[in-house]
């Protein structure tokens, strides 16, 4: 999964070590996906889709990023989707 995310980064010029790195990708289809820094050394992917008016993610996974920048999956998270 890291390497996905650092070459989808890369394509798209976003800078995941930069404490601010945010960038949401859309296409028919599909939920839009956002990768972003949501911590010094953790980095959220996650599919959004609107309920409500508010923006769920599901699933979300974060990464914490340990040393030597390898990524480790510490949290995944999923929301029921209520009717």
């Amino acid at each position: 999964m890291q390497q996905v995310i650092e070459t989808i980064a890369a394509r798209h010029c976003l800078d995941l070590t930069a404490s601010a790195s945010h960038l949401r990708l859309e296409q028919d289809s599909y939920e839009p996906l956002v990768i972003e820094k949501v911590g010094a050394d953790q980095l959220s992917v996650a599919h959004y889709y609107t309920q409500n008016g508010d923006a769920i993610a599901d699933p979300d996974i974060v990464f914490w990023i340990g040393p030597g920048g390898l990524w480790y999956p510490y949290q995944i998270s999923q929301m029921p989707v209520f009717s």
